[in-house]
């Protein structure tokens, strides 16, 4: 091995060593403030229709979620990711929470069953796929200028990942479900989700968004 041969290695050995010096807190050093205050106010929009336990909660699972599929991966954490797993989070505990409310006008376990799995989970799918793929790729600004090119992609990720993550619920988490419907006093299912119930939800979503196809494998924009 040659002099020149040494260096290159050893650029790439000070190159990976930087790399793995950047953690959560500096990328969100990366975040411009105007950014911040846009996450805040979304999540305080958020907190106040699902609760603050609920938004923050659901807030925590994302980014730890988003953190484990990164590493899984081997891709390092971008400040872009973050922000568009605060964003989705916000929209999701304000969604599960209204969604709970008028789930829970149903009377029986079998309409709750019925309504659960044959509207309510493929309608949450449905919404899922698209819309983590348009905020992971696409700012507001850069969606309204390649808004067909980015519905595209969308409808893209919803119709490569639907049919995995719905067939898989009805197969290991129909019962889980019932029994959490049937048993969990139905005043009390937002907050035992955003809580007691969070762990299973993170491991959930960890593995639906690990069996996700990569959106950057479909479209992607700029944001």
């Amino acid at each position: 091995m040659g002099l020149e041969d040494t260096l290159v290695e050893n650029k790439e050995e000070e190159h990976k060593g930087l790399e793995a010096k950047v953690g959560f807190r500096d990328i969100l050093r990366q975040i411009p403030p105007k950014d911040y205050g846009f996450i805040g106010t979304f999540s305080l929009a958020s907190a106040l229709i699902a609760g603050p336990a609920m938004m923050l909660g659901t807030l925590a699972s994302y980014l730890f979620v988003y953190t484990a599929i990164q590493k899984k991966k081997k891709e390092p954490l971008t400040a872009k990711g973050i922000k568009a797993e605060s964003y989705f989070a916000a929209i999701s505990a304000s969604y599960f929470s209204t969604g709970y409310h008028y789930f829970n006008m149903l009377g029986s376990i079998f309409m709750k069953g019925l309504v659960g799995f044959f509207v309510g989970i493929p309608l949450s799918f449905a919404m899922y796929f698209p819309l983590k793929y348009l905020l992971h790729n696409y700012s507001p600004l850069s969606f309204i200028k390649n808004i067909g090119t980015a519905i595209k992609g969308a409808y893209q990720s919803f119709k490569a990942n639907f049919k995995n993550a719905y067939t898989k619920t009805l197969k290991y988490l129909a019962v889980p479900l019932l029994a959490f419907w049937g048993l969990v006093p139905p005043d009390i299912q937002a907050m035992a989700h955003a809580t007691g119930g969070r762990l299973a939800s993170m491991g959930v979503k960890y593995k639906i968004d690990s069996e996700i196809k990569d959106t950057r494998d479909i479209q992607e924009s700029p944001a």
